[in-house]
Parts: C-alpha cells; structure tokens; sequence
C-alpha cells in the first residue's frame, strides 16, 4: 500500500480554466499549478509566483515514495482510524500552507509525528517547507500543548495569541464545542463580535444544550443590530489613490486579506490602493517605483 495521498488527484470538475483558485479549494494542486504556470511571467504577481513554489513543494511531498530507511510503520500495519486522522490532518496542513498559515502548518506536521511516529511526508514537509529535520525538535502531543497555553494567553489578556493557538486546535478537533466557544470568547475580548458569533454559533451546533451560549450569540447579534444604526462620524468622502504605474500584488476573494496585505505593504511605507474588480474579486496595487525603491533600500542595506 502506498503513502496516503491526494484523493483528488483523479477527481475532475467543471471549473474556470484560469481559475486557481478553485483547483486549490478543491484541492485539484496539478491543476493550479498548471494554470499558474500557463500565465505568462510578466503578468504573474509576487503572491502568484510564491504560490507556484508552494505548490511544487506540495507536489513533491504528496508524491514521495515510501523511503527504504524508514523506521516508521507501513500504512497497512497502522490502526485505520490513526491513518485516517492522519490524511485529514496532512489535507489540512496543505491547506494552511497554501493560505499562508505557515505556522499553523507546522503545529499540525508535529501532531502528525506525534499520532503516527515518523510518518515520512509529515517528517520530508517539515524538512522541505520549514528546514526542520528529525533530530532538531520534539515531537509531544500539540493538542495538550496549546490547550494549555491557549488559556494561559486568554487569563493573562493576550487575546490575539489565544486566537492563534485555538486556531489550531481546532484544525486537530473541528468537533469539539469547547475550543469554538473559547475561540469566540477570545474574539469577543478583541471586540471580533462578528467572528465571535460565527464561533460561538459553530460551538452550538456540535452542542445544541448550550442554551446560555445561543442567548449570548442572540444579546450580541442584537448589539451589532443597533450598533449598526448609530450615526456614522466618519466623512463620507472616499480617498482615491491615485497611481499611475499599478503594481498588482494580489488577488483575493475576501476583503478582509486584501485589507490585511494592504496594512503589510504600508507597514514597509509603500503606497496601496484596493480595487474590487468585475469578478468581484479585491485587488491590491503598489506604486512600481515605490517597489523598485524599497527594493533598491533593502539591497542597499544589506
């Protein structure tokens, strides 16, 4: 029996042709990675041309043939329920790999060692995307880990970094209503009402009993209500950026990761202006001279 792979891979589906994304959502990666390739170099964008490493990198690590050396149990010798967990947990590592949740990825890779000792493409991934090799860390049980510290963060009032952990940890246990009604405690304490609830709304789900949960989801839906009613102070002036020389750094579906590479970019004191496109899509641009002089800055101080 061979490594667990992407099912996928002999599945087809109707989809755009030029559309990437959606191989990727449907885990389709040769098919991305194909029309990836298929675009010309001089219309490719950074993200583009970083996602086509990435992809490659998942190609290699799903098509690794079972090593000679190996210590590690042979797939037909693990307990079903263990090599399933596993195939799940190595979807969701591509997954956050791809969505550039690299350190999501990681946690996930060592929860794998942890459940199936060895596992050859959970140790090749952490070597290839992470230059982490067998030897260099320990492999402990990541759920316990970040469980704990996850609550240690949230009592000791670093919500974003309880968010983080309990991210993962719901990677590792979708299913468990606990760690969504954490996750959306600690959204909450950020003032993520509106995540706070869809976390809180996916903790009744796998447990319909949690009554106070649901009047608590109700009080806050109706405080984003009036909240959405108040007066808005902020001038209802757009700002138009305007550029002349546009540099696309990225496409997104979703406007809060175009906001987010936005606020990145003028992090680094570029200019940035986001377009929503006629697909509907958020593009973000930069001034291609203000690149070229970041670039140019950065050589300069190296």
């Amino acid at each position: 029996m061979g490594l667990i792979g992407l099912s996928s891979y002999a599945v087809w589906a109707n989809f755009d042709d030029v559309d990437y994304d959606f191989a990727i959502s449907e885990r389709r990666y040769a098919d991305a990675l194909r029309i990836l390739n298929n675009k010309p170099d001089d219309k490719r964008t950074i993200p583009e041309i970083n996602l086509i490493a990435d992809l490659t990198l998942i190609m290699d690590v799903d098509g690794l043939a079972w090593p000679r050396d190996t210590v590690a149990l042979r797939e037909s010798d693990v307990d079903p329920e263990i090599r399933n967990q596993v195939a799940g947990y190595l979807n969701a590592a591509y997954d956050r790999f791809l969505n550039n949740e690299k350190s999501t990825a990681r946690l996930v890779l060592l929860q794998i060692l942890y459940i199936y000792p060895d596992y050859p493409k959970a140790q090749h991934f952490l070597a290839k995307a992470f230059q982490l090799y067998p030897g260099s860390y320990k492999v402990v049980n990541q759920e316990d880990r970040l469980l704990k510290r996850s609550d240690n963060y949230f009592y000791g009032g670093n919500y974003l970094k309880a968010v983080e952990d309990l991210s993962v940890l719901i990677v590792l246990r979708n299913d468990n209503p606990i760690l969504h009604e954490k996750l959306g405690s600690a959204y909450y304490m950020m003032n993520e009402k509106q995540k706070a609830i869809e976390s809180w709304t996916t903790a009744v789900f796998f447990n319909s009993q949690n009554s106070e949960l649901e009047e608590l989801i109700e009080a806050t839906t109706e405080y984003l209500a009036k909240e959405s009613l108040q007066p808005n102070t902020v001038s209802s002036e757009a700002t138009t950026v305007v550029m002349d020389d546009p540099q696309v750094m990225g496409v997104f579906k979703q406007q809060s990761d175009a906001f987010d590479l936005r606020k990145g970019l003028q992090e680094q004191g570029l200019t940035v202006r986001i377009d929503n496109d006629a697909d509907g899509k958020w593009v973000v641009y930069v001034s291609q001279k203000e690149l070229r002089e970041k670039n140019a800055e950065k050589k300069g101080d190296k």
